[in-house]
This record gives C-alpha cells, structure tokens and sequence, in this order.
C-alpha cells in the first residue's frame, strides 16, 4: 500500500493508475463522472487513504479507489469523523472491501 502526504497526491497517484473518473455520493447511489449511477453491490473498494487533519477535524477525510463491475474505475473523497453524513457512512458500509497487497 502506497503512503502519502495529501489528498492530492493520492488522487494524482490512482488517476495515473487507472483510476480515472471522479465518483460522487449520496445516501443511496454512487455517482460518476461518465453519467452512471452505482449501487453498492456494484463497486468493490479497490484502496483506501485516510487523511487526518493537524488541528481541525473537519479537514479528515478518507480517498477510495474505487472499481465497478462494468469495469469503470475512479476515486471518491468522503469526510468522516463528527462531520461525516450517518447516510453516507451507512452506504459505504455495503460496498466490499478488496486490498491487494
């Protein structure tokens, strides 16, 4: 597993490895830059970065590599800690969880 500095450099880095659409998420769906909608049952979490604010919590947030079954690959940004949306968390719950090592 790959160790960074930023968020940045962690999107920079999964785009340069295939990860190249942007996803987006609501309570229910998983969305993506090409126009598609996800369920949970459809995307596998691929890698995961969390990232801890120095001194402001709501600067944590976690990237996701995330990779669909039609083979669409891309990265999500979600906060978590006190300012995460108990819908998102939720969701995020349902989708698999696949690290290679």
């Amino acid at each position: 597993m790959y160790v960074y500095e930023t968020v940045s450099e962690a999107i920079s880095s999964l785009n340069s490895r295939g990860f190249e659409h942007d996803f987006g998420i609501d309570a229910h769906a998983i969305t993506c830059s090409n126009s598609r909608v996800y369920s949970a049952e459809d995307l596998e979490i691929v890698e995961w970065y969390r990232f801890e604010g120095d001194t402001d919590p709501a600067d944590e947030a976690i990237v996701l590599g995330l990779a669909a079954s039609d083979s669409t690959k891309g990265t999500l940004v979600v906060n978590y800690g006190p300012n995460m949306e108990q819908a998102n968390a939720a969701f995020l719950e349902k989708i698999s969880l696949h690290l290679s090592k």
